[in-house]
């Protein structure tokens, strides 16, 4: 996907159609763990698979971008937030905008 993506071979209505699968599947494996016939798995948590070492297909894949997926950068890729200093920057651009008077 992301090397479709670099070399601008994407077909839109297919990516739309794998997330729409994605969101599928997340909301049926949500359905499983909140079921209370599964209480054991209501307790588990669910990360990526990470390696430690370097990893020859997810740099295949990327196309030589990440060789490997270390534990310490998952938090990066799961954010659904900016990084707390991007979002401080962008506070403090719209707090200066918002200061100047009408022109």
């Amino acid at each position: 996907f992301i090397t479709k993506l670099d070399s601008g071979g994407v077909l839109w209505p297919d990516v739309s159609e794998n997330f729409t699968t994605l969101s599928g599947q997340l909301s049926n494996l949500h359905k499983v763990l909140t079921k209370e016939e599964t209480p054991e798995l209501q307790n588990l948590v669910l990360l990526p698979l990470m390696t430690v070492g370097h990893d020859a297909t997810l740099e295949q894949l990327t196309a030589g971008r990440i060789p490997c997926l270390p534990p310490d950068s998952i938090p990066n890729y799961l954010r659904t937030k900016l990084d707390p200093d991007i979002e401080k920057y962008e506070q403090d651009i719209n707090s200066e905008v918002n200061s100047m008077p009408d022109q």
